[in-house]
Order: C-alpha cells, then sequence, then structure tokens
C-alpha cells in the first residue's frame, strides 16, 4: 500500500470562541492525529487559503500560494462571501506535490486515527477515486481535547458528499469551472466529475471513517450562493453527460427500484440525469441484440 496522499483543506479566519474557530480547531486536530497515528502512510498537509485567513494555518500544514481569486470576483452578490473556487483549491494541491492522491475535505469533516491507512487499504483494490460519506453527531460544544469522545460516537449515517480522494491523473480533466466550497452544488460537481472520468471509484457509505458535529440532513442555505453554484453545475453537466454511464451511477449494484430510490433521497445526485442514462443504457443494450440479430440473419442467408 505505498500510497502517496497530498490532504488539501481551505480554512478560513473565525473569531476566538465563535462555532466556526471551535469546529475548525477540532478538524485540524483530527487531521494532525491521523498523520501522526499512520506512519507508514506517506501525507502531505497543505491549505489553500486567502492572505487573511493566513492566520488558521497550523504549522504542521504546508501553506500553498494564496488564492487571489474568489467567487466575488464571477458574480455579485448582495451579501458578499469570500468563498474560494475549487478548481483554485485542487489545483493548488496539484502544483504543490507530486502525491499519487489529492485529498480534499470540507473544513468540518473531523477524521478517525485510521483514516489514511483506511484510504490506502480502499485503494489497493485498484481505485482511482473515492467518496467517503460522514457519520454524524450532536454538536454539544465539543472542543479539541473532547476529540477521543467525538471520534467513539458511532453517530448516524449521512447521504452526502463532502471527502473526496482522487488520483492526480484526473485533476487536470475535471471540468469544474467557477463552482466554489462551501455551498451546495460542490459536491454534486465533484462526485459527476469523478463518475464522468474515475475508471474505478467507489462511494463509501458504511464506514466510521469522518464525523461532523451537527445532526442536520440539509442545513440552512443561502439561496443566492446555491442558485449561484446550481447555475455553474448546470453548466458543466452537457460536458460531463457524454461521459457517463448508468453502470458508472451509484448505487448501479442494486435493482432498478432500490438504486432508483437511493439516487432520489440523495442531495447530490438527480433522479433526471440517472434516468436518462439508465434508459440510454438499455437503448444501448437493445440496439447490440438487433445488432446481433440481424447478422445472424444475414450468416443464414
Amino acid at each position: 500500500m505505498g500510497f502517496t496522499f497530498s490532504h488539501i483543506i481551505n480554512p478560513y479566519r473565525a473569531d476566538v470562541g465563535t462555532t466556526a474557530h471551535r469546529i475548525q480547531q477540532i478538524t485540524l486536530h483530527s487531521i494532525h492525529n491521523a498523520v501522526a497515528y499512520c506512519p507508514s502512510v506517506s501525507v502531505q498537509l497543505l491549505t489553500a487559503q486567502f492572505a487573511e485567513d493566513a492566520i488558521m494555518v497550523p504549522n504542521a500544514f504546508v501553506k500553498t500560494p494564496h488564492l487571489e481569486q474568489s467567487v466575488l470576483d464571477a458574480h455579485t452578490f448582495s451579501q458578499p462571501k469570500k468563498y474560494a473556487f475549487i478548481h483554485d483549491v485542487l489545483e493548488r494541491a496539484y502544483d504543490a506535490s507530486d502525491a499519487e492522491f489529492i485529498i480534499y475535505t470540507n473544513m468540518d469533516i473531523i477524521v478517525q486515527p485510521i483514516f489514511y491507512t483506511a484510504l490506502a487499504a480502499y485503494l489497493a483494490e485498484g481505485l482511482d477515486a473515492l467518496v467517503v460519506n460522514r457519520r454524524r453527531i450532536a454538536d454539544t460544544g465539543q472542543t479539541e481535547g473532547d476529540l477521543p469522545l467525538i471520534l467513539a460516537q458511532i453517530g448516524r449515517s449521512h447521504p452526502g458528499f463532502d471527502c473526496f480522494v482522487i488520483h492526480r491523473s484526473l485533476i487536470p480533466k475535471m471540468k469544474l469551472t467557477d463552482v466554489c466550497v462551501g455551498v451546495p452544488f460542490v459536491e454534486a460537481t465533484l462526485v459527476h466529475n469523478i463518475i464522468a472520468f474515475a475508471n474505478n471509484y467507489r462511494i463509501v457509505t458504511d464506514a466510521h471513517l469522518t464525523t461532523h458535529l451537527g445532526l442536520e440532513v440539509m442545513p440552512p442555505r443561502d439561496a443566492e450562493y446555491h442558485s449561484y453554484n446550481q447555475q455553474c453545475f448546470n453548466a458543466i453537466l452537457p460536458q460531463l453527460k457524454p461521459l457517463m454511464v448508468g453502470k458508472k451511477l451509484p448505487y448501479a449494484y442494486l435493482t432498478f427500484v432500490e438504486r432508483t430510490w437511493k439516487r432520489a433521497l440523495n442531495p447530490a445526485l438527480f433522479s433526471g440525469l440517472s434516468l436518462e442514462l439508465e434508459g440510454k443504457n438499455v437503448l444501448q443494450k437493445v440496439q447490440g441484440y438487433w445488432n446481433e440479430l440481424r447478422f445472424y440473419w444475414l450468416e443464414k442467408n
């Protein structure tokens, strides 16, 4: 399992005493602990940050060059929030390291001590991408000192995507436009790119590898930024659809009814697209059978 990883995150400045600061500190502490717990795995810790956010970066992380553009350069919002572009974050990791796999996790994703060794074990099966679903527990004001108790809780499952492990060869191929982090549809953008470009990927839904403080499945969202990211995703999708086939969609191993139901429930997947690809797959099979039948009768005659 001689894989090399670059794990990049996007920390942001938050005042001491705020929920955002508290959760970021727990997240950073968990990542640092996981690296120490997995000495046999090569992991480089990176951050992609704006200059004003550099104060949040611990010594264990290498700061990539400061981000220069944000979503505010692409669109005008009534309440300006300086969100980074996901393509800038991934490109920073790609340029700063020659690691075989790039890991991106949200800033509220707490990792288990076995995180990196478990990823290596999954990838050893011949995968070129992984998506890991989180567990969720109640946020009762925990701090860094509570990390052992946070990690000990099994919690509840969550359908969304917020931890991505991507082979570096896929990064230049991905269609990301100006989708920003921290807003819904960034996860849909990444997972649909993985479906399109990865040869062999897995969505890990049944492992206790990451934890999130907060039990909500669909947290409140800012309608402006949600709409912006949705429009960006919709602009990307026509480029991805020709590369997507039904058998590569999540839950393809289930029966038609089961997989359709699961995709309908998942906020990062879309029933219409799934059914369209399913139909295309069926049509291709029918055409294949018809061609076989035609050639059979041609040979007979």
